[in-house]
């Protein structure tokens, strides 16, 4: 019986077929939805991708299927779109685009735990997730270091040297970067190359790479696909440290408190006190000097680019924990919908990954 890998990209619907015994690709075809349209994979409109996916489905008969989704895509859009285009919500069936990509390194490979910098680009920005690649009883997991998001005015290249040079200051050796779900002929290679060491390779994967990467998924993890879903237990949640935000020099602003339930969304205004092109929000647990600890309990930053200068230096900071997802977000002015300059960012689990690791450390050795 045949297993799938199904990825919705900013040029279409691709589907990739593997045998469920030795994973050899039996069949790849990609669907565009409009020729020459480039599609939003955050808010993925269901409408238009419905009768494609249907007639995959006859198409290709297939056990079990594994979609791959942008990392951007927030779980409520996610189910949303997946019960209207007919697909299971169980979310072994549903990954991102960076768990697709880490099924396809090697197994010696992921044994020294490599560091990558994953890059996506959409029309309305630019989020770079900086991990390390590590097992987990088996499971490979993507151990988050760093997560940028900016505006797409901002330059692409100076965008990943950003994070690059935060990797060589923290001392963490960047193996890969790589870029899911674009198109090779949009990119300048060699701009982008010149962002970071040439020890540093450079991979650019489109949709069709990631469906077949999504299908490489289901043939290695097969037998838990096939188990029945057990489901999340049910709990209750509170955040055990706070969550704040600072820009520049200046001192941090808890967002969100320690010790408040899930689901939790807080909002706060600033104001900068001259207007400027270009700002850069940092975001950390706890609330001491970003300068004083060296930046270790920064798990986040978003750069807003191309501002307005004709509305006052007014910002807009939110963020948002609960037990699926976690965001953070900042625009320019009070009205996230006439905002010309926003981000909103979903970020990994910000109490998992070295930030965690780090205040828990110097919590230890108080």
């Amino acid at each position: 019986m045949s297993l799938a890998g199904l990825c919705i990209s900013r040029s279409g619907v691709d589907i990739t077929l593997v045998t469920d015994q030795g994973g050899s690709l039996q069949t790849s075809e990609r669907r565009p939805i409009v020729s020459g349209s480039n599609l939003d994979p955050i808010i993925a409109n269901a409408d238009s991708l419905t009768s494609t996916i249907a007639s995959l489905a006859t198409t290709y008969p297939r056990e079990l299927t594994v979609l791959s989704v942008s990392a951007q895509l927030r779980p409520h859009h996610r189910d949303a779109f997946l019960r209207k285009a007919g697909l299971t919500v169980d979310r072994r069936f549903t990954i991102t685009h960076i768990d697709a990509y880490i099924a396809t390194l090697d197994d010696r490979e992921v044994e020294t735990e490599p560091c990558i910098l994953v890059i996506e680009v959409t029309t309305k920005k630019y989020s770079g997730h900086l991990v390390t690649v590590r097992s987990d009883q088996g499971e490979r997991v993507a151990y988050p270091l760093r997560t940028e998001g900016s505006t797409p005015s901002y330059p692409l290249n100076e965008f990943i040297h950003q994070i690059y040079t935060w990797a060589q200051r923290h001392k963490y050796n960047v193996s890969k970067c790589v870029l899911l779900d674009v198109s090779p002929e949009i990119i300048d290679r060699t701009l982008i190359q010149s962002s970071f060491a040439s020890t540093t390779s450079l991979g650019v994967f489109t949709g069709a790479d990631l469906s077949r990467f999504a299908a490489l998924y289901a043939f290695k993890n097969i037998d838990t696909l096939r188990d029945p879903d057990e489901g999340i237990e049910d709990g209750e949640y509170e955040t055990p440290a706070a969550i704040s935000f600072s820009i520049g020099n200046a001192d941090p602003q808890v967002i969100i408190a320690k010790d408040v339930m899930y689901p939790s969304f807080e909002e706060v205004v600033f104001e900068t006190p001259i207007k400027q092109s270009r700002i850069s929000v940092e975001f950390q647990l706890g609330s001491g000097s970003v300068s004083q600890n060296d930046g270790k309990f920064t798990f986040a930053t978003i750069i807003l680019d191309g501002l307005s200068s004709d509305i006052e230096p007014k910002f807009t900071v939110s963020a948002s924990v609960d037990e699926e997802t976690d965001f953070i977000e900042v625009f320019q002015g009070l009205d996230k919908e006439e905002a010309v300059a926003r981000v909103l960012l979903q970020i990994p689990e910000p109490f998992y990954g070295r930030a965690w690791d780090a205040v828990k450390a110097t919590e230890a050795n108080k």
